[in-house]
């Protein structure tokens, strides 16, 4: 199959879609990684090192692994709220998988059609359509779980060892100590 440069104005509005969609996620994504960034202490470059290195879904375990670990113990709903803020980046990635990695055209009526490769058993297609509304409620998610990730940085507390036995993360401070 050769490839051809196309320019059509339903073209065109889908690319713009497309970019927008990506352009969003990023800017959750480098929430995602300033989060890390402050959980592990780095600084500058070190922070788009990482990021650049990681795949979206060991960030996520990362940061969330970490905080629940490090935070002093949180209420119920703390850890609510970050059990859904998690599934809903892993959700939002799925879409980028779909946006990112499968070719596509116009939707008939507006939007993107997305060609999705399934390989489940045999190799099939499937149409995966976006909306204009689908779009812009997904950038909108984004936007909104970059603010999430901005509110668990800044509500990160590292854990204290204490003699508070009371805290279960206590008692291998003490242990240690004989």
């Amino acid at each position: 199959m050769a490839a051809t440069l196309e320019r059509n104005e339903p073209l065109d509005e889908a690319c713009r879609l497309v970019g927008r969609f990506l352009k969003h996620y990023a800017i959750m994504e480098r929430a995602l990684d300033l989060a890390i960034g402050k959980l592990l202490g780095l600084q500058g470059s070190t922070i788009d090192i990482i990021g650049a290195n990681i795949t979206i879904a060991k960030k996520v375990e990362v940061l969330f692994s970490a905080e629940k670990f490090l935070a002093a113990i949180p209420e119920k709903g703390r850890e609510r709220f970050l059990e859904k803020t998690r599934g809903r980046i892993l959700a939002l990635n799925d879409d980028r998988v779909i946006v990112a990695h499968s070719p596509f055209d116009p939707g008939p009526n507006g939007g993107v059609s997305f060609r999705k490769v399934v390989t489940r058993d045999e190799l099939k297609f499937r149409d995966v359509p976006y909306s204009l509304q689908k779009i812009e409620c997904k950038c909108k998610l984004a936007v909104g779980l970059a603010t999430d990730l901005d509110r668990v940085a800044a509500e990160m507390k590292s854990y204290e060892p204490s003699f508070d036995f009371s805290d279960a993360r206590n008692s291998a401070s003490y242990f240690a100590l004989l």
